[in-house]
């Protein structure tokens, strides 16, 4: 649990985010953070090569319910391990 607090602290996530470092996307709600934590992230350059968060969540699909996943790994079983 300290583990993932600390990936998951604020300092963690903006070295993440940072395009010299990682350059990946926070998974933190930037609307929850206190206006100090979010103006870090909003500090952060932008990517030369990597569209922004808005754009490519313009037709992003929500993750399928894990309802799905015995059918869909049934499914790859049976056609896709298989060679179907």
């Amino acid at each position: 649990m300290v583990v993932a607090n600390e990936a998951l602290s604020v300092k963690q996530q903006v070295a993440k985010a940072d395009p010299a470092v990682w350059g990946q996307f926070t998974v933190l709600d930037l609307d929850a953070l206190s206006a100090a934590d979010r103006a870090l992230f909003d500090a952060l350059p932008q990517s030369p090569v990597v569209p922004s968060f808005d754009m490519l969540s313009r037709n992003a699909n929500p993750e399928l319910s894990a309802e799905w996943v015995p059918a869909l790994d049934e499914a790859w079983r049976t056609r896709i391990a298989a060679g179907q």
